[in-house]
């Protein structure tokens, strides 16, 4: 929200004024009227309100009233009437004056802005989307129906817009969670409360007291490639930052690699490193059912096995300590697969990372997040993909994987349902 515009008369505009009048024009392919040229301010500044408050005293000092001021902005009456509230404009502070322009400036993104991406995105108006997003506007708009721009861009198959809605909708996701006002992710928050839960393993599935599903079986594919990927030697080939083609899913050689992993859930993963014969296999795990349930199958009587009790962030700080002392990280492969911790956790984690994985190491994760919105999941993808590479990683893929479709019936029992996705999952595959 950094570059403020208006039109009005003389009034004087900052750099970069016209580009929402120019979103709109395009948009609606008409002129545009007065409504349609407004202050705004682009979404990425964190530091509007020190902004429109330099912008206020300056007008001050040039001897504009307030009065003249909310013109320039173009604010009805009606809105500075609710906002005033006891007082007349003129008597305004100057603090206060920017705030009631500050709030008109939301109102306009959140809803004017909103509708109007909406419509440029279902017109297949690529350049209006683009300037709209510039502009301000929200880039998961949503519809009167509670459908998102990027839903409909998905729908219409219009990659074009899909991508501009994605790519500004990764930078901005962390900047908001970076200022506090980001969403968190599924089950944030919550894993204090999930490790003092009871769970119940029923063969081919575990459920905490919630009926919530831990893990299931219909991800054993996915967890298969995800081994084949961690103990694979040779990279995959693919473009960086794009897809890339199949893996091998390579078993009973040895691969002679160091792995840890983050979360045993049912054991899936970790079976599927055992059959490639690791040199080092190191399991995180926090929950005590599961760790009990571990040394009841013989886990920790494994070659070359060893289990850490506790959560990765009471665990992991040895293992960087005794890594920093030896001068070199101790894995060539991490897999993370914990549950009801948020994208915040994660992107914690991945601080973590250059202090435990060897340089051209393979890291990857569980790709489950936003798993309900095909347009989030994007999303979160790509910016956990940016978040990565500026963590040191030189080339961050996600590989198609095709698996069944978990049946109806799968879900019975459970109080919600972690896979809305097609069949073709996106496995992230990430090389330091």
């Amino acid at each position: 929200r950094r570059g403020m515009e208006c039109v009005c008369g003389d009034a004087e505009m900052p750099a970069g004024a016209g580009r929402l009048v120019q979103a709109r024009a395009i948009a609606s392919q008409s002129q545009p009227t007065q409504t349609e040229s407004r202050m705004i301010f682009e979404n990425e500044s964190p530091t509007e309100s020190r902004y429109l408050l330099d912008y206020v005293s300056q007008q001050f000092s040039k001897g504009k009233t307030a009065e003249e001021v909310l013109c320039s902005f173009h604010v009805p009456e009606w809105f500075i009437a609710a906002s005033c509230q006891c007082c007349a404009p003129a008597e305004l502070s100057l603090s206060a004056l920017a705030q009631v322009l500050l709030s008109w400036i939301v109102r306009i993104q959140d809803n004017d802005l909103a509708k109007e991406l909406i419509s440029a995105t279902l017109a297949g108006n690529a350049a209006a989307v683009a300037t709209l997003l510039q502009a301000g506007a929200p880039w998961d708009a949503l519809d009167e129906h509670g459908h998102s721009a990027g839903a409909h861009a998905i729908r219409q198959r219009d990659e074009v817009v899909l991508q501009l809605l994605v790519a500004h909708g990764s930078v901005s996701l962390f900047q908001e969670q970076n200022a506090g006002q980001g969403r968190g992710g599924h089950f944030g928050g919550e894993n204090g409360r999930y490790l003092a839960q009871r769970l119940r393993f029923e063969g081919n599935r575990i459920l905490d007291e919630e009926c919530r599903p831990i893990m299931m079986d219909w991800e054993s594919p996915i967890m298969a490639a995800h081994a084949a990927l961690l103990c694979k030697v040779e990279r995959p080939p693919g473009p960086i930052g794009g897809q890339s083609t199949d893996v091998d899913h390579v078993s009973n050689v040895e691969c002679g690699r160091s792995v840890l992993n983050i979360g045993f859930g049912l054991g899936i993963f970790d079976t599927e490193v055992q059959s490639r014969r690791p040199r080092r296999h190191t399991i995180v795990e926090a929950h005590p059912d599961v760790l009990a349930k571990m040394r009841r199958d013989g886990w920790d009587l494994k070659p070359g096995v060893e289990i850490l009790a506790g959560r990765w962030q009471d665990v992991l700080p040895q293992l960087v300590a005794q890594a920093a002392e030896a001068k070199t990280p101790p894995f060539d492969a991490v897999f993370f697969d914990t549950f009801a911790e948020g994208v915040d956790e994660l992107r914690r984690f991945h601080t973590l990372l250059p202090s435990l994985l060897q340089r051209r190491g393979v890291y990857s994760y569980f790709n489950g997040i936003a798993a309900h919105d095909v347009f989030l999941h994007k999303v979160y993808a790509e910016a956990i993909r940016l978040d990565l590479l500026s963590n040191g990683f030189t080339k961050v893929a996600f590989v198609p994987v095709s698996f069944p479709v978990p049946e109806p019936q799968v879900w019975e029992g459970t109080s919600l349902r972690h896979w809305w996705l097609s069949d073709n999952y996106q496995m992230p595959a990430c090389y330091m």
